[in-house]
């Protein structure tokens, strides 16, 4: 079946807010910038309560009905694996969504390949506890870095350039599908891409 996914730094969040989401199949991708000095650098304030939150979700509507948004930038990508455990740990959730963000601040080669080998330990870190009978889920990547030519410049593009059904679903373990919450917001100014099964292109809606 098809589910709703939103996107939310959960700071107005509100048990009459999970009750509704809780029963329209609502599942929310709360997002945070990794340690507490690094979120609320990026936004000020508000680390203790969005993990409160992300921790009351994973309890009302079940830890694999909520996922944990890391989003990531050049400051914090050395400490994503570390990051990751963390918010898996601490909050009770069992599902992750990684988005590397570059409006803050310039990525480098370097940050790109720090990423990389971060990447590849949340991986590992996703076949062991696949192995240990306690597996979380990762979720593939709404944004991706891409370096331009001659490696001299390092930008981000959306994952669904093409139809969002090849590489922009959010898939639980339940097996329920929802796009992802960035779907809608496509980098053409208002318009968003939905997936079409017949059409590779994808197909353009005018908002």
């Amino acid at each position: 079946r098809l589910a709703v996914a939103c996107c939310t730094n959960s700071l107005l969040l509100t048990d009459e807010h999970l009750e509704f989401f809780k029963e329209y199949g609502v599942r929310p991708h709360i997002s945070l910038f990794g340690h507490q000095q690094d979120n609320d650098h990026y936004r000020a304030r508000g680390f203790k309560k969005v993990m409160a939150n992300l921790s009351k979700a994973s309890v009302m509507l079940g830890r694999t009905n909520t996922s944990a948004c890391v989003c990531v930038t050049p400051k914090t990508v050395p400490y994503l694996r570390e990051d990751v455990q963390t918010i898996l740990k601490q909050a009770g959730t069992s599902v992750i969504t990684i988005e590397p963000i570059i409006e803050f601040e310039p990525w480098s080669l370097e940050h790109v390949d720090v990423f990389i080998g971060q990447m590849r330990l949340v991986c590992r870190d996703l076949a062991d506890s696949v192995r240990s009978g306690d597996p979380f889920f990762l979720n593939p990547l709404s944004w991706r870095l891409y370096v331009g030519p001659r490696r001299q410049k390092v930008s981000s593009k959306p994952g669904y350039d093409q139809c969002p059904f090849t590489c922009s679903l959010d898939v639980s373990p339940s097996g329920d599908i929802a796009f992802s919450p960035f779907v809608l917001y496509g980098y053409k100014a208002k318009r968003g891409i939905v997936g079409n099964v017949q059409d590779a292109e994808g197909s353009w809606w005018q908002s």
